[in-house]
């Protein structure tokens, strides 16, 4: 990949996860959370996709061959899906505002949002993070 585009995905990611983070400060009570056993699973799945998209040094046998051509036109192709992955997610979230949680959860005063990406798509914020995975992946 070539070095500056690597940069900027990982820049997208880590804004990401900055935003993601500073806007959690403000989200309503949860009225019922999700299970601790199901939230480590599922804590445990991502560290583990997070950990084979981003080191270098993971190898999977077919999994660490190329799929796609070693070309900037590529490389440049995955930083726009990357990029519009990412906006797809950050759009959706700021749809759902205080009612987004981190965990499977009821809040206090919940209300079903259908505005936004959420007219269109039942789970926004999933489709612009594996939309975002693809594009790193490129």
């Amino acid at each position: 990949m070539h070095p500056v585009i690597h940069q900027c995905i990982n820049a997208l990611w880590l804004g990401l996860l900055a935003w993601w983070l500073a806007s959690a400060l403000s989200v309503k009570r949860a009225a019922r959370r999700q299970s601790w056993s199901s939230r480590l699973t599922q804590g445990m799945l991502v560290s583990a996709g997070c950990f084979f998209i981003f080191n270098k040094t993971a190898r999977l046998g077919a999994l660490d061959s190329t799929f796609v051509p070693d070309a900037a036109w590529v490389a440049w192709t995955g930083l726009l899906v990357t990029a519009t992955g990412i906006a797809i997610a950050i759009w959706a979230r700021a749809m759902i505002g205080r009612n987004w949680s981190a965990t499977v959860t009821v809040k206090q005063d919940h209300q079903l949002v259908r505005r936004g990406p959420y007219r269109m798509v039942r789970h926004p914020i999933y489709s612009g993070l594996l939309l975002a995975a693809l594009g790193t992946a490129i």
